[in-house]
């Protein structure tokens, strides 16, 4: 069963209901900080259209109703396959609403050394978190476009799109294009009011990630590197991705932010 986790965040009372009237799509929306970012958006006052895999439904339909329990959230699923444009923009078409705020945060990683990287891997690593992000952005735009709404976009990247991490060719290579696309689509769609952004997390402890953040080998080859002395954490990842979207941020587009305890200062 979906679990809440929001009430970390320490924002709802300081701006309750900030996101009062605005509509969010989010990719990736089942991922642990997908899931955070989602939960924060709803309890702050968000109408929510949440996404992911056609094989996640289920656990879209749990977090819809979980958020509308909750915090009175009107959430929709919209399960899409990425690897298909096609299905994107049909997908896309069929919401009636404005969006107000487009969330990226869809991905893929594996661990291979790039000796080892086959064209099907690299291929479905580029799809997922580089092609599928820009054309998910272009159709949520044109609809800002066409209804005239002064838009956020907040796209997530990575500190490995910055500083290089062996193991990790096509995620890097993605993610460093996710930094760059940002700039070139924020430099384009500033006519239209629509403001677009990165995060880039550091290590972030997640389901999926805690036993490899566990092992000691990892522990000292990287935790060392943080200035913080910790990694991070999905609600971490969910305010900067929170205050780029909210109306406190009106002036700043095309930047990544990176939310590395200081991991790149070096």
């Amino acid at each position: 069963m979906f679990k809440c986790t929001a009430g970390g965040i320490g924002l709802r009372e300081h701006a309750k209901d900030v996101f009062q009237h605005k509509t969010v799509f989010i990719t990736g929306a089942t991922s642990d900080i997908g899931a955070a970012i989602a939960e924060s958006f709803a309890a702050l006052g968000a109408d929510l259209l949440l996404s992911d895999h056609p094989d996640l439904k289920k656990r879209l339909n749990e977090m819809a109703g979980t958020f509308q329990h909750e915090y009175a959230s009107h959430s929709t699923v919209h399960p899409i396959d990425l690897n298909s444009v096609d299905e994107i923009q049909a997908n896309l078409s069929s919401v009636e609403k404005p969006i107000d705020i487009l969330v990226n945060c869809a991905g893929l990683n594996t661990f291979l050394p790039a000796l080892k990287v086959e064209e099907e891997v690299w291929d479905q690593i580029l799809n997922v978190n580089l092609k599928s992000l820009f054309f998910v952005s272009k159709f949520v735009a044109e609809t800002m476009i066409k209804s005239r709404t002064p838009g956020k976009i907040v796209n997530l990247a990575s500190q490995h799109g910055v500083v290089a991490n062996g193991l990790r060719a096509p995620y890097c290579a993605s993610k460093a294009g996710v930094i760059h696309l940002t700039k070139v689509l924020a430099l384009e769609w500033s006519q239209y009011d629509i403001l677009v952004n990165c995060v880039s997390p550091t290590f972030t402890k997640t389901s999926k990630s805690e036993t490899f953040l566990q092992h000691p080998n990892v522990q000292k080859s990287f935790l060392p590197k943080i200035p913080l002395k910790r990694f991070a954490t999905p609600n971490d990842i969910t305010r900067a991705v929170l205050f780029l979207s909210s109306p406190f941020n009106t002036m700043i587009t095309g930047e990544n932010i990176l939310v590395d305890g200081g991991y790149t200062i070096h």
